[in-house]
């Protein structure tokens, strides 16, 4: 009796370890998709938070439920331009207006865990760290009010920080599901963290 137990158990335990490695595959997804940057625009003239982002991302199920990613991220950027002074000439004034760019990029790992919801759908979940470089330049043209002189001034930091999401995906093609995605990164810049929402539509490939 106790022999049948442990071979009953032990052929348990081997089937429980032996079902996620029959399963095991490797997957690439790239993705394309529109941001939306939480910067505030009371003080400018101008001001565009919408852009432009793409994610490139390789890994690996272990089960049909849970696998591990790695990402490069490239968080396009948003512009604005603000008043930065008054430039004169010898009959007018002149105001001078700044620009302002910020731009985002970087790579990191997480965990993704994904759930069949029926119909061949399945809706899942995203999260991980990211190492990101933040990028921030500010130019003052006509700089000496018509002399043609500019001032430009560009710094930049990185940062680990959170990403999370969630996507909506379904099968298109033998091996390759479409998805769609909403992801939230926070880049680090000198004035402290911004959100940066990314809406994006994605296509996978496994290796089945």
């Amino acid at each position: 009796m106790t022999k049948t137990f442990r071979l009953a158990t032990f052929s348990a335990l081997f089937l429980a370890l032996a079902s996620p490695a029959a399963f095991a595959e490797a997957f690439v997804v790239a993705s394309g998709g529109v941001t939306r940057w939480s910067s505030d625009c009371s003080a400018t003239s101008s001001c565009e938070t919408r852009g432009n982002a793409v994610t490139a991302r390789a890994g690996y199920w272990f089960t049909p439920y849970f696998a591990l990613e790695a990402r490069y991220v490239d968080l396009g950027k948003m512009s604005a331009e603000f008043p930065a002074g008054i430039g004169f000439t010898d009959t007018t004034s002149t105001v001078i207006y700044a620009s302002g760019e910020q731009r985002a990029s970087g790579g990191g790992a997480g965990v993704v865990v994904s759930f069949p919801v029926g119909a061949g759908f399945t809706v899942g979940a995203v999260g991980g760290f990211m190492r990101l470089k933040s990028r921030s330049r500010t130019t003052i043209p006509d700089f000496g009010a018509g002399l043609g002189n500019s001032l430009s001034d560009e710094t930049s930091q990185s940062a680990t920080r959170g990403y999370y999401g969630l996507r909506v995906g379904y099968p298109v093609w033998k091996d390759i599901d479409a998805s769609l995605e909403a992801e939230r990164y926070r880049p680090a810049f000198e004035g402290g963290n911004l959100s940066v929402d990314v809406f994006a539509l994605g296509l996978t490939y496994r290796f089945r």
